[in-house]
């Protein structure tokens, strides 16, 4: 009897689990929420898309206790990206959020017991990010992430809420969260792009502010970031991160910051 009512008991919260999943999407679908995060289906997934199912009640449960993050939904699509490549792949999960009308979407691919995971972000706001004349290339819309415990993808709730900061404006709010994430401990994988969203939000916050420490942290993030798309053999990115360094620099001697050394890039 014990087992058969623990079985029971199994069969019921699982239930619960699978109602609470499609309850979501029919809200998301309803246009209940003010910004829907669509998950991909992830590659390496098993048939019944435990972990992207899994991923989407682990979000909605970490922002719905926040009151900044709680007017977030999480829609699973029904879709695998296709591609031979990982660029191949961001072209398409672009498409896709196009499609599904996502401002954000949550992809990659697991591999034992780790998820790879990456965000393709299609805010408006992203575009108005710091760009001055003499920058080369773009914040790119998707970020690849370090691997994360498929039972603890914490991260994600980090990069989501700095991206809520972006949409938002509050770039100085935007920049201190993508600082917080760096500093935490994580493989070197997919710490490129980290690095390189961060230097974009402390450039913007000199902008606005003017503060030179935050211009000086700026050059410096974009130098951590060159190792990430040397690792990816990313060379175009690679180029135009170096001429941003360049850029920072000569700013940071004209405001008297390390003259000598910074005139030097």
């Amino acid at each position: 009897i014990v087992r058969v009512l623990l079985g029971l008991c199994f069969v019921v919260v699982m239930l619960i689990g699978n109602n609470l999943f499609a309850e979501e999407v029919e809200k998301a679908k309803e246009g209940d929420i003010k910004l829907k995060i669509g998950i991909a289906q992830i590659a390496g997934d098993d048939e019944k898309s435990s972990f992207q199912e899994g991923i989407a009640t682990f979000l909605k449960t970490k922002t719905s206790k926040n009151g900044e993050l709680n007017h977030i939904g999480f829609v699973g699509l029904k879709t695998t990206l296709s591609g031979a490549t990982h660029k191949e792949q961001e072209d398409a999960a672009l498409k896709l959020a196009q499609k599904e009308n996502v401002p954000v979407l949550i992809w990659g691919e697991i591999k034992d017991n780790e998820f790879y995971p990456s965000i393709t972000s299609n805010f408006p706001s992203l575009s108005k990010v710091a760009q001055p004349a003499d920058f080369l290339g773009q914040l790119p819309k998707t970020a690849t992430l370090p691997v994360v415990s498929v039972k603890d993808p914490l991260l994600l709730i980090g990069f989501i809420h700095a991206l809520n900061s972006v949409e938002a404006g509050n770039f100085a709010d935007a920049a201190r969260r993508f600082d917080a994430l760096i500093s935490e401990p994580s493989k070197p994988q997919g710490r490129g792009d980290l690095y390189l969203y961060a230097a974009y939000m402390n450039y913007e916050v000199y902008r606005v502010t003017g503060d030179k420490m935050s211009l000086k942290k700026s050059v410096d993030l974009f130098s951590e970031a060159l190792a990430g798309y040397r690792e990816k053999k990313d060379w175009a990115m690679y180029a135009n991160i170096q001429n941003n360094i360049g850029v920072g620099s000569k700013e940071l001697a004209a405001l008297g910051v390390e003259s000598e050394m910074n005139l030097r890039h």
